[in-house]
């Protein structure tokens, strides 16, 4: 038994003679938390503050989600990301659960309840500052943002459907790159919108990975040319 535990010990003892720590997961956070953390700590944004939530400023079907959760809510009060007002996303998801700034770009970790009341839904956005072309422009992909995400249903004659359904445009003309960058299947289900002031891309992950929104950055890059005008702003660090 001690033969077998030796290196386990060595090797703690080097990692804390190192100055390095394994610690567990905090109470009540998700793998999909820590990821979003890892995540924007790697790309020095700066977290939003954040404060406990009384839980009955939530809907019914959020207070369900904290009881799960069994800890006090922590989220980002609304008005700390007045670019979410008026968004598909802002409205799928009104708890906030992790925010952080970084140069030019929000990033945002929500959560909802899922389809039929049971467990959670986990949605993620990056918010890219600048005016968009295409202003009231929404794309979304009906499997991660269908149902009751849109109210009411788009109508058909009006919003051309692409990938055969898959996804769906609300606006009366679409760029050509627009469609060409949909159709790449690399892309992840996304919710894409043309905000005043905002270009959102979005998509949902039920176990999210820092590796997910790796993704989401790299297709926010690729469609920001197409959508919004580059703007020289950058979050001041702090």
């Amino acid at each position: 038994m001690w033969r077998d535990s030796a290196p386990i010990a060595a090797a703690a003892a080097t990692a804390s003679a190192a100055g390095l720590w394994i610690r567990r997961s905090t109470r009540g956070r998700e793998p999909g938390e820590t990821a979003f953390e890892l995540w924007c700590g790697r790309r020095a944004f700066v977290p939003h503050a954040r404060r406990a939530l009384d839980v009955s400023e939530l809907p019914e079907p959020y207070r369900r989600l904290v009881k799960d959760a069994g800890d006090a809510p922590q989220a980002v009060p609304p008005t700390g990301i007045p670019e979410l007002a008026g968004s598909v996303f802002g409205e799928r998801f009104r708890w906030i659960v992790r925010a952080a700034a970084g140069p030019g770009t929000t990033a945002v970790l929500g959560r909802a309840p899922a389809e039929g009341g049971r467990g959670a839904v986990t949605g993620l956005a990056l918010l890219l500052r600048g005016h968009a072309r295409q202003p009231g422009l929404r794309v979304h992909a009906t499997p991660a943002f269908g149902g009751a995400v849109l109210q009411p249903a788009p109508d058909p004659a009006a919003t051309p459907p692409l990938l055969a359904g898959r996804y769906v445009v609300d606006a009366d003309a679409v760029p050509d790159e627009l469609v060409v960058e949909l159709l790449d299947p690399a892309l992840p289900p996304l919710l894409v919108e043309c905000l005043p002031r905002t270009l959102l891309v979005a998509t949902t992950s039920p176990r999210l990975q820092a590796a997910d929104i790796d993704l989401l950055q790299t297709v926010a890059a690729r469609l920001r040319p197409l959508l919004a005008d580059d703007v020289a702003a950058a979050a001041p660090r702090r």
